[in-house]
């Protein structure tokens, strides 16, 4: 039986391969960036749904790992629609559970590649690239505007502490 598509005359391979190599991206963003992470998502998604198969969605959203975080998204929206606050405050707070929305659409995107340590690959170097930037800034960035518990601090945060504190030892000497 096969399955219903969104685009006709697609080079789906192409754009498979595409999607594969966007969602490997975004893994890597993770760490470093919200907005790039959002940029790819969509990009991810531009690529994915010409070739997804609605079937192979479907089947997804039945398995308990693919239907959860359809409940989850559900069961915000009941919390959401219950709570007495503003509209735009109502959004705001059900905007975060759309993102669950994605899982099952990756599952089934990876059900079909097999590529899916890749995408678990870039995540961890980017992890591990991101720790030891933000352990070699961090004794450097000693200054005022810094915050006294760096833990919390991003590291963009960091790099503009150290790139001042280093402005001021040149300027100094």
């Amino acid at each position: 039986m096969a399955g219903l598509s969104i685009a006709k005359g697609v080079d789906k391979a192409g754009l498979a391969r595409i999607s594969e190599g966007l969602v490997i991206a975004l893994a890597a963003s993770l760490p470093w960036s919200t907005s790039a992470t959002a940029i790819l998502v969509v990009l991810w998604i531009i690529t994915f749904a010409p070739t997804a198969n609605w079937v192979d969605i479907r089947r997804e959203l039945l398995t308990s790992a693919g239907g959860l975080p359809v409940f989850l998204v559900g069961l915000g929206l009941a919390g959401i629609l219950w709570s007495d606050v503003t509209p735009y405050e109502r959004w705001k707070g059900f905007d975060s559970f759309l993102k669950l929305l994605v899982i099952p659409l990756l599952f089934v995107q990876f059900g079909r590649s097999g590529r899916s340590e890749r995408v678990f690959l870039a995540y961890l170097l980017s992890c591990v690239v991101l720790l030891i930037a933000t352990t070699a800034i961090k004794p450097i960035a000693r200054c005022g505007t810094c915050s006294r518990d760096m833990r919390w601090v991003e590291l963009s945060s960091i790099t503009m502490c150290s790139l001042r504190t280093l402005r001021r030892k040149a300027a100094s000497s």
